[in-house]
């Protein structure tokens, strides 16, 4: 990804823009979901994110992670089912850190101990 778009402060167009290249294959983007982009947004603001590339380096940390819930645990628990980039990205930011509120994604309903399970794939910031 450029790296100027990395070094953007985060707004609700430059994370638009970022979830739209880094989830290219998804038909409907984060732009036309102006209410959830709008929430994430506000969540990251809250959680003293700056920059798009500090929401990368998370979401690098945790991709795996993120995998290991999304198979186990997919949207609505429909098997074959994918979450939407902003949905990716909150969930990620969820098991990073224990305090990032989620409004309305049931993360509460997966077992704590199978989100420890999962967080336990997260890479240190060192590897980064």
């Amino acid at each position: 990804m450029k790296n100027n778009l990395m070094d953007k402060e985060i707004n609700y167009e430059s994370l638009s823009e970022y979830l739209k290249k880094r989830y290219p294959d998804w038909e409907i983007s984060p732009d036309k979901q102006f209410g959830t982009l709008k929430i994430f947004l506000d969540e990251l603001n809250s959680h003293s994110f700056r920059t798009i590339g500090e929401v990368h380096n998370d979401l690098e940390r945790t991709e795996k992670a993120f995998k290991l819930i999304e198979t186990k645990f997919p949207p609505d628990g429909k098997e074959g089912y994918r979450y939407s980039p902003i949905g990716i990205a909150r969930i990620s930011m969820c098991l990073l850190d224990r305090n990032f509120t989620l409004r309305d994604i049931k993360v509460n309903n997966i077992p704590p101990e199978e989100l420890e399970e999962c967080r336990k794939l997260i890479l240190p910031e060192w590897a980064m």
